[in-house]
């Protein structure tokens, strides 16, 4: 990717801490549309709220279970990435292999997540505990305060060893797999046509995939 002469328009696009790596490689996509873009770096819970008010022009990578959370909001149809939601336990005798099996556990979670909070509502869990941030919740889960941490798969690695827990388990398969987008509001919904051309332009024939790629695997270490 590299970026244009001019960029003449300027967008406010909201993400959360976790894809915080991923910043400059979005402001890069969106300079091949001649979009100038402001990042802000909000909880996810504050990121539906502040795009259901209208403060943003749109936000990255959300999955499609958003839009049922904020009215006219709308995916550029092209996968930025893949989320997978994965059950993570300190017990490493533990064995489970579905989200049934989780209903006698303590369960955290990271409050407003849209996928976990869709799969936890789905399946009747008493014992949830639910944190504003994923730093936040991975410390409740070296506390020990909950069984059972979901998280982001790309998150895990570099959680575990911030926090200093060396033995856990990532129990398979994902509990949930979605693609990632970039959604906007409707106030930008005309422009979503010429962004799924430049998209698919250089996620499908650039270099797209290696540079996210190299993101990950130094945001991993």
């Amino acid at each position: 990717l590299s970026y244009p002469a001019v960029a003449t328009e300027s967008w406010r696009l909201l993400t959360t801490p976790t894809m915080r790596p991923f910043a400059p490689l979005m402001q890069q996509l969106m300079a091949q549309a001649d979009i100038q873009t402001e990042i802000r770096i909000v909880p996810q819970a504050r990121l539906i709220d502040e795009l259901g008010q209208g403060l943003a022009d749109g936000a990255f990578f959300l999955t499609p279970k958003s839009m049922q959370a904020v009215a006219g909001l709308e995916p550029v149809p092209v996968a930025l990435h893949h989320y997978e939601l994965v059950a993570v336990t300190r017990d490493t005798t533990e064995q489970f292999k579905g989200l049934h099996q989780l209903a006698g556990y303590r369960v955290g979670l990271e409050r407003g997540n849209q996928v976990s909070e869709q799969l936890v509502g789905a399946a009747a869990l008493p014992k949830l505990y639910r944190a504003n941030s994923v730093p936040v919740l991975v410390q409740a889960f070296a506390a020990e305060r909950f069984d059972i941490l979901l998280l982001g798969r790309d998150q895990v690695a570099r959680q575990m060893n911030r926090i200093g827990i060396r033995q856990y388990v990532v129990h398979e398969p994902p509990l949930a797999e979605e693609p990632l987008y970039l959604m906007v509001t409707a106030k930008r919904a005309a422009e979503v046509a010429r962004l799924t051309r430049i998209f698919e332009q250089v996620v499908h024939h650039g270099n797209w995939t290696q540079q996210k790629d190299e993101i990950l695997r130094r945001y991993l270490q």
